[in-house]
């Protein structure tokens, strides 16, 4: 549990700044970089646990799509 919550809560962090317009150009960069890592920590080929399960599952809510983050704005 404490993977998919550490996991929610950086995506959401990351969407936030991503789509805030009182966002330093360097903060929306870092929260790039951190929706990079979430992915590839997802995708990597050695993972034995559920992480890209959790990835999936957290897109499927709407707090945590970045598609639909970025379009209600």
């Amino acid at each position: 549990m404490t993977t998919k919550w550490s996991m929610k809560s950086t995506i959401q962090d990351a969407l936030d700044d991503i789509t805030s317009v009182n966002v330093s150009s360097s903060r929306r960069t870092r929260s790039l970089a951190a929706l990079e890592q979430q992915l590839a920590l997802a995708c990597a080929p050695n993972v034995e646990d559920d992480t890209m399960n959790i990835f999936l599952e957290l897109q499927d809510t709407f707090e945590c799509n970045g598609r639909a983050t970025c379009y209600s704005c």
